[in-house]
């Protein structure tokens, strides 16, 4: 090789190996274990691969077609991986929705299948030509569907950069940086121009600004852990508190959770697959209220039926069917809410139904 060349293959090589170095961190050793780190350690051993595979073609002849195949088909995933990091991230959710499961089991239902019934070792041309056409189309819908989920964050860095969170900064910085290697891997595809290594080479200098990132800004343990920022009266978007509603109607009008006299807010964050400080958030910002003062309403409305029908419970039997845990308790929270005590309410509705 020539000085150039090495230079090249030294710097790409690097970037590639110190890539899979950082995937195996977050897969394994970022405390505590979210899903966010894990699927981040995905994206960046995908690309790695894909990466990877790209510097070794360039130089290096006769490589091994099935190393070809693995590389092409880790381009796969990439932007699937991208758009479930940053819609996780964005939403602060713990764990991934059905279809996005879904989506990941069909990609590795299809890599599995088409390798195995067309390797590439066997069947190159159609690799070079449909497969690869098809991969890229793929990676390239999901990085469009990723600039469309980043829309509102886009606009606010380029309008008041100084309100973005850090969060939002570093999930900008990750979304360009794949989208310039995937812009430049479709010209290369499509146009013939410039050369993969420039992939590789852009893949390796923004990967080192990432690790730099993580490493010295003073807010990193946001990105790594989750750790809470504060949000200062700010609302969450339509789109998704109206998600967090509908969940919330369903756990408590439906499933009548508010029954359960030891329910806890990070429970229910967990059924609606969201992090406890976001419902916090939501429930502080968007509703007014506290999550125990949340569950209370629908405890005392659900007091309030019971004490308008026919039933069998006393009144402190009333309070322990809706669940509150002590009388007083009951009492005390009933009063607040309806500026009386149950039995007055209760005497209250029978002069009405006379009248």
């Amino acid at each position: 090789m020539e000085i150039t060349n090495q230079l090249l293959f030294f710097s790409g090589g690097l970037g590639v190996f110190n890539g899979a170095l950082m995937s195996i961190y977050f897969l394994f050793f970022v405390k505590p274990k979210r899903l966010q780190n894990q699927l981040f350690g995905l994206l960046i051993l995908m690309l790695s691969i894909r990466i990877g595979k790209s510097i070794f073609y360039h130089f290096m002849q006769g490589l091994s077609k099935d190393i070809l195949q693995i590389g092409l088909t880790a381009c796969l995933f990439i932007g699937a991986l991208l758009l479930f990091y940053v819609q996780t991230s964005l939403e602060q959710r713990t764990a991934l929705k059905r279809q996005e499961r879904w989506q990941l089991w069909g990609l590795g239902i299809l890599a599995v299948s088409v390798g195995l019934v067309f390797p590439y070792r066997n069947h190159s041309d159609l690799w070079n030509t449909f497969f690869v056409q098809s991969i890229y189309l793929i990676w390239s819908i999901y990085i469009i569907l990723t600039g469309i989920k980043l829309k509102d964050t886009i606009y606010k860095f380029f309008v008041s950069p100084k309100q973005s969170t850090v969060l939002e900064k570093w999930l900008l910085v990750v979304f360009f940086t794949n989208l310039l290697i995937c812009l430049i891997f479709n010209s290369v595809l499509h146009v013939g121009f410039p050369n993969y290594i420039f992939g590789s080479i852009t893949f390796s200098l923004i990967f080192y600004v990432l690790a730099l990132f993580l490493l010295f800004h003073p807010q990193r343990k946001i990105i790594l852990q989750g750790t809470k920022q504060a949000y200062q009266n700010k609302k969450i978007a339509n789109q998704q508190a109206t998600e967090i509603e509908n969940g919330l109607h369903e756990l408590m009008q439906q499933q009548a959770w508010y029954r359960k006299s030891d329910l806890k807010l990070p429970q229910v964050a967990d059924a609606l697959q969201i992090s406890p400080h976001l419902l916090s958030q939501y429930l502080n910002d968007n509703l007014g209220k506290t999550f125990t003062n949340f569950v209370n309403e629908y405890r005392v409305q659900a007091a309030c039926e019971l004490l308008t029908s026919e039933h069998q419970f006393t009144l402190e039997g009333i309070g322990y069917e809706v669940g509150f845990r002590s009388k007083s308790n009951f009492f005390a929270t009933f009063k607040k809410q309806k500026g009386c005590t149950p039995n007055q309410f209760a005497q209250q509705q029978k002069i009405l139904q006379k009248e």
